[in-house]
């Protein structure tokens, strides 16, 4: 089957997955490995047999003053979505908060370009199964609910809890779902507006979850293969035809109502 593996870390951490990724290729599976950029040369090192994406945390070097930014809001298309999207954004900028608009604007910015980069892949390049890894928790749920594809949460320790840090993390990305016109997670949460810990606990216990350690049996992940494999009628994978061609096109706004069309 088609398997794609995000995880974002150090080389230590990237390394697990790695080794997993020349397990499943060995076993005749197709794999796309979703990780930093820096990391490509080893991955490849570890299994060459497998497409490598690489992800890039962009780094936001804006030299322009707070006041700047403000003024030229209105001529700059990019910004003004990021804002509309984000209400953190939004808050800091009536406050006239420098620091605090500055630094949602660079996390912002990086997770719309991570996040568009790993949703355009699972878009254009849809798997049978996504394997979410270390920090891509939230992958792992968009990818189950929003776009309906299989996907289980594989962990170098026990499954984490919801934290303020994951808080944070799923906040922001989801704000950028928003800012590219796709579905937001959090609409899949009926009278929910914003992530709580609370929430993401919910999510992350309700996930398919496998730790990854020095003992972890590659069998336990085939036996989820195989179900894959042998289930008795397609799967809708959450997305039409038309669907993957608005998206492939750029046209997102296209893409999210036939998306919903779809009953993702």
């Amino acid at each position: 089957i088609q398997i794609s593996i995000v995880v974002n870390g150090n080389i230590n951490v990237v390394t697990k997955y790695a080794a997993l990724a020349a397990t499943l290729r060995r076993d005749g599976h197709q794999i796309r490995f979703l990780s930093n950029a820096e990391h490509k040369n080893h991955v490849m090192d570890v299994s060459p047999e497998m497409t490598f994406v690489p992800l890039f945390l962009s780094s936001f070097n804006d030299k322009r003053e707070f006041m700047t930014l403000i003024k030229n809001t209105s001529n700059d298309i990019e910004l003004q979505r990021l804002v509309r999207s984000n209400p953190e954004l939004q808050t800091a900028m009536a406050k006239c908060d420098s620091v605090t608009f500055m630094t949602l604007l660079k996390r912002m910015r990086s997770s719309k370009d991570y996040g568009s980069t790993v949703i355009d892949d699972l878009t254009c390049n849809e798997p049978d199964l996504l394997i979410a890894g270390h920090q891509s928790e939230y992958f792992g749920a968009y990818a189950r609910k929003v776009l309906n594809i299989p996907s289980i949460c594989l962990f170098p320790e026990p499954v984490p809890k919801g934290s303020q840090d994951h808080l944070s993390m799923w906040a922001s990305y989801d704000n950028a779902m928003t800012s590219l016109d796709m579905p937001p997670l959090i609409s899949k949460f009926p009278g929910r507006k914003k992530f709580t810990v609370s929430i993401i606990n919910q999510e992350l216990m309700g996930m398919t979850s496998i730790k990854l350690d020095d003992d972890f049996d590659p069998s336990n992940l085939r036996d989820v293969i195989k179900s894959i494999e042998n289930e008795s009628s397609p799967r809708n994978k959450g997305k039409s035809a038309n669907f993957r061609e608005c998206y492939k096109k750029g046209d997102h706004r296209s893409s999210k109502r036939q998306l919903n069309a779809v009953g993702a």
